[in-house]
């Protein structure tokens, strides 16, 4: 079967297992922030063990900032399950995430709408015994590639910003751990 949307494959992020937490994240977390189209609560978090990424604040021109959470409680918790998957499987993984929006039914009101994906990032991890410092430039490129991709990819998706304040994201989202 034909995928019927886009799948932003991201380029391979080699890391030491101790930056996973961080890593991981500030990955997802960013994926998130960007597909949040309604309001959402900033939290700003030091990094566990990306001190040099997370003290600094984000300034134009100069890629810095600090580690940002959207908040929501139930993003919070599928990342931390993913993250937890990662660790008990100490190898190369990948992980899935996909956005979706529901499709009424044509000729039942009363039916529940089928959600029908719109969007998928895949994101692949290797482990290695990479250094901070590299883990933290490495890691500044990938924030800097979704960002790129989120900016240039957005014509895909209905851009409706009519989300109560209480339900930072339209769309419901699957992430999964795949091994």
């Amino acid at each position: 079967m034909k995928q019927e949307y886009p799948i932003f494959k991201l380029p391979e992020f080699s890391l030491n297992p101790i930056y996973l937490d961080d890593v991981l994240q500030s990955i997802l977390n960013t994926i998130f922030m960007h597909r949040a189209l309604g309001t959402i609560t900033v939290n700003y978090v030091k990094g566990d063990k990306l001190q040099k990424l997370t003290h600094a604040r984000y300034k134009l021109g100069d890629f810095k900032f600090q580690q940002i959470r959207c908040g929501d409680p139930k993003v919070e918790s599928e990342i931390n399950h993913i993250i937890n998957k990662a660790k008990q499987h100490q190898g190369n993984f990948q992980i899935s995430l996909k956005f979706s929006e529901d499709q009424p039914s044509k000729f039942f009101s009363m039916i529940k709408p089928k959600p029908k994906v719109f969007e998928e990032w895949l994101l692949t991890f290797k482990l290695s015994d990479k250094d901070q410092d590299k883990t933290t430039q490495d890691l500044q490129n990938m924030i800097t590639k979704i960002l790129e991709m989120v900016n240039s990819n957005y014509d895909h998706f209905d851009e409706q910003f009519t989300q109560p304040s209480d339900k930072p994201l339209k769309y419901p989202f699957e992430i999964q751990f795949i091994k």
